[in-house]
C-alpha cells in the first residue's frame, strides 16, 4: 500500500538524516550523492584493508601458533574498529553543523587526529594490551 511505502521511506530518512548535511537535497550540489557514494565506498574498503593488514601483521609477528589467535585478534581489532566508526558517527552528527563553515579547518584537524591516531598505533608492540 502507499501508505506503507511512504512511512518506510519517512523511517530509513530518519535513520539515515544523521549522516546527510542539513536541508538535504537543497543545500547540496546534484553531484553530491554520487560523491558521498564514492566516499562511503572509498571508506569501507579503506576499513577493510586495514583491518585485514592488521590481522598480517599480527600474524607476520607471529601471534600465537594455532589458526585460531589470528583469527581472534582480527575479531577483537573490527570490534573496537567498529566502536570507533560509531563513535565517528556519532561525534559527526553532533558538529556537523559547524562543518559546513570552515570544512578546510575541520579536513586539517581530521589529518593531525589521524597522524595521532597512526603515531599511538606504533607504539602498540610497547603496550599490546591496550591495542588488541
Amino acid at each position: 500500500s502507499a501508505g506503507l511505502g511512504q512511512r518506510a521511506r519517512a523511517h530509513a530518512m530518519q535513520l539515515v538524516a544523521p549522516l546527510l548535511p542539513r536541508d538535504y537535497p537543497a543545500s547540496v550540489a546534484p553531484e553530491y550523492a554520487s560523491y558521498a557514494a564514492w566516499i562511503m565506498v572509498h571508506n569501507a574498503l579503506g576499513a577493510a584493508a586495514g583491518t585485514l593488514s592488521m590481522q598480517a601483521l599480527l600474524v607476520s609477528a607471529g601471534v600465537g601458533a594455532t589458526a585460531a589467535t589470528p583469527a581472534a585478534a582480527a575479531l577483537n581489532w573490527c570490534l573496537k574498529d567498529g566502536a570507533g566508526q560509531v563513535a565517528t558517527i556519532a561525534s559527526a552528527y553532533a558538529v556537523a553543523h559547524r562543518f559546513d563553515a570552515h570544512p578546510k579547518q575541520w579536513r586539517l584537524a581530521a589529518g593531525w587526529l589521524e597522524n595521532g591516531a597512526r603515531l599511538l598505533e606504533m607504539y602498540a608492540p610497547y603496550a599490546p594490551a591496550l591495542f588488541l
